[in-house]
């Protein structure tokens, strides 16, 4: 029952006998179906593109009733001489008329009677005459509709109309006196060169198009007829027509895509019938005035119109940024407000980041525009969850509001995942915090599921509701997992051996220990660490370092923790670092090595390309004094003797 309706509905395309046995058509259902019906070893098998695949479907029951009903209608008798017989036929009259060019014309322009189906109209859209203006070609195509004579008749008609049009256009050639206006010679210039290859058409015809000129300045020609573009992009498309010029001679648009064409020489002849006409006087004048304006002309002009864009006053708009979870995703919508003639703002209009470039771009503040940039620029589904760096950009943003916000503008703050050490009881627990806050590692485990390694956990504090981006490194997230696995307390006998683990871990993440943890303060021991290496282009590089005392991790001056975890001579305690005077006394301590004409690059690296002054410096850096180490990264140098 659903193929015999997909045949009365005449979802069967087109259909052929490729042999006795085998009959091949096309259906149109949720898709294009390409369906084969047969016998095959004296049974009727179908095999069709749709899901179903090699089973008798309802598009081949379709096609099968569409070949029937094509079978037992009645032979229609169509007079000799209104139709061609074959392609072939069609192709040879068309060329010796001179309407070649037709045959793309659109089978939509041939007029059907009766109720037109959905799969009439979807099969004329992308026919061409070439492909239906022959009986066997109808046959083929459309014969499933029981209309193949019909458009063989009507489309023969409709190109023995158009090869009169030509004969009438040619006869008027005769009427266009040479001369004239500059426009109008180069119109009949470009006539000239466009009729070696294409014909014209009569004048009678050409008031059915649509001429009009553009500011552009440009003159635009349009068709009734529509015509079949290119295999390209197959599909029916209406005729237009550009004609422009740069002041000496005519340039030539049509959307068919040809060098030259029918279409092109209508558009002069429209042109030239508007220059001709005493009527359009004025219309001519002002035709005549901005095509034939130079080049440099123009360019002044359109300079002119940008320097009046520029000083006319922009719209103040103030851009409020929406977030909220939409379809499962962390989504952020510009809400652009506009300033009131009478002071204030407008409720303002939700738009897109895409739409806010095109339309605000050069009025937007730089924190917009770096904000609407990243996100315009995401790509959803490549390897991302989420617009990370577009919500990186919104920190410090004034104009924020989110779901639970009740348009209040909330804070966007970014912070690393850190750790605290709490005493619990006699045990140690460590837990996860953000700025030495406790964090729920529920809520955390539940943020690194949903989000992608590399990328910041996004959450809103439910206390003061604003956004939080927590950046999670490899040693965080390592960690994370540790306890998530093991726990995280620790017994008395571990805090020893957690405290010095933690004390190697606190360069590389945020960590929190309570003096009671900690220990007694110690004096600083610190040391300079210069860390040297060989380069293949014999060149030495140096980079300082200071260490705030003997077993603890390197730091760069001024950078890490102010506390530093050690164990010193048994004792376990921390060393207060004093961050505001690192860097003198490490460039202090390196200036027993001879760098002073080193190449700095960042602070405390330097790069020493001559090799006399590197040889010295590492000859300095045999014996250093106390207070300053070398370690080499690589591989050591061997030093022989000097020469």
């Amino acid at each position: 029952m659903r193929g015999e309706s997909y045949w009365r509905d005449g979802r069967v395309v087109s259909y052929v006998l490729d042999d006795p046995n085998r009959l091949t058509g096309v259906v149109m259902g949720q898709e294009r179906y390409h369906v084969q019906l047969g016998a095959w070893g004296g049974a009727l098998v179908g095999r069709c593109s749709c899901p179903v695949g090699d089973q008798l479907c309802k598009h081949a029951v379709a096609l099968g009733l569409a070949y029937l009903s094509g079978q037992a209608q009645v032979p229609v008798e169509v007079p000799a001489g209104t139709y061609f017989e074959t392609r072939v036929e069609l192709e040879a009259w068309a060329a010796a008329q001179d309407v070649a060019w037709a045959l793309r014309m659109s089978a939509e322009n041939l007029a059907i009677t009766g109720p037109a189906s959905y799969g009439l109209q979807y099969l004329l859209g992308r026919l061409s005459l070439r492909d239906l203006g022959s009986l066997d070609g109808a046959q083929r195509h459309a014969g499933a509709h029981g209309l193949a004579p019909g458009l063989a008749v009507t489309a023969h008609a409709l190109l023995e109309a158009q090869a009169e049009l030509v004969t009438c256009g040619k006869l008027e050639e005769t009427e266009r006196a040479p001369g004239g206006s500059p426009l109008r010679q180069m119109l009949l210039d470009a006539r000239r060169e466009l009729r070696e290859t294409v014909p014209p058409r009569a004048r009678a015809w050409r008031a059915t198009g649509t001429w009009k000129f553009e500011p552009a300045p440009a003159v635009i020609w349009k068709e009734r007829e529509r015509i079949i573009r290119s295999t390209r992009d197959y599909g029916s498309v209406g005729v237009t027509t550009r004609l422009g010029s740069n002041g000496r001679s005519a340039s030539l648009e049509c959307v068919c895509e040809e060098r030259a064409c029918v279409h092109m020489v209508a558009l002069v002849d429209a042109t030239l019938d508007v220059l001709d006409d005493p009527a359009r006087a004025a219309e001519a004048r002002q035709l005549e005035t901005e095509l034939m304006r130079p080049s440099w002309s123009r360019a002044l002009a359109e300079l002119e119109l940008l320097e009046a864009k520029a000083a006319a006053p922009r719209p103040a708009i103030e851009v409020w940024w929406y977030v909220e979870h939409e379809l499962g995703t962390l989504t952020l919508s510009p809400i652009v407000k506009k300033q009131l003639k009478r002071g204030g703002w407008s409720s303002g209009a939700q738009t897109s980041a895409v739409r806010l470039l095109d339309d605000y771009r050069d009025v937007l503040s730089e924190h917009d525009l770096r904000v609407a940039e990243q996100y315009a620029t995401w790509v959803p589904g490549r390897g991302t969850s989420y617009a990370a760096r577009a919500f990186l950009a919104l920190v410090g943003h004034p104009r924020v509001v989110t779901e639970q916000s009740s348009g209040a503008a909330v804070e966007v703050k970014r912070a690393p995942l850190g750790f605290t050490a709490l005493p619990a009881d006699d045990e140690i627990r460590l837990e996860p915090s953000i700025e030495g806050v406790r964090m729920s590692p529920t809520l955390l485990g539940e943020l690194l599921r949903t989000y992608q390694p590399g990328e910041p956990l996004f959450t809103i504090d439910p206390e003061t509701g604003n956004c939080l981006l927590i950046e999670v490194g490899d040693d965080a997230r390592a960690l994370t997992a540790v306890l998530a696995k093991h726990g995280d307390r620790f017994p008395p006998e571990s805090h020893a051996a957690l405290l010095e683990r933690l004390g190697r871990m606190e360069g590389r993440m945020p960590l929190v220990v309570p003096q009671t943890l900690k220990g007694r303060e110690l004096p600083p021991e610190l040391i300079t660490v210069v860390r040297m290496r060989l380069l293949p282009d014999v060149s030495l590089e140096l980079e300082l370092f200071v260490r705030a005392g003997a077993g603890t991790p390197l730091f760069h001056p001024g950078d890490g923790p102010r506390d530093v975890l050690l164990e010193r001579r048994g004792e376990r305690g921390y060393v207060r670092r004093d961050l505001g005077s690192e860097a003198a006394f490490v460039r202090e301590m390196a200036a027993a090595l001879p760098i002073e004409s080193a190449e700095e690059g960042p602070p405390g690296c330097y790069r020493i390309s001559d090799p006399d002054t590197a040889l010295l410096v590492v000859a300095a850096a045999q014996d250093p004094p106390a207070g300053l180490e070398i370690e080499w990264l690589d591989q050591r140098p061997e030093v022989s003797a000097a020469v």
